[in-house]
């Protein structure tokens, strides 16, 4: 798959994260692709562990406990970047 379209659906599956734990008010929400999504407070805890398992489930990946770091998961860019390594066989 085609790195960009990795990111978009990534993006995709963060907005529908925070839509969900914002009762679906993402309007004046802006998310650029290396914001952190955990600083920001975009994403806690709990939206951290249904972005992973969406991620897991969307592009068809295991994601190992060894894996699950802000280094792996702090922005779309670097999100999109591990799957991208999963889906390359590089993992």
């Amino acid at each position: 798959m085609d790195f960009n379209k990795v990111r978009e659906s990534v993006k995709k599956l963060v907005t529908e994260i925070i839509a969900m734990d914002t009762e679906g008010e993402t309007k004046g929400i802006t998310i650029e692709y290396d914001d952190s999504l955990i600083d920001s407070g975009l994403i806690d805890s709990i939206g951290a562990v249904q972005l992973i398992e969406a991620c897991s489930l969307e592009f068809d990946i295991i994601v190992h406990p060894a894996e699950l770091s802000i280094e792996n998961f702090d922005s779309i860019n670097k999100i999109a970047k591990f799957i991208q390594l999963k889906l390359d066989g590089q993992d």
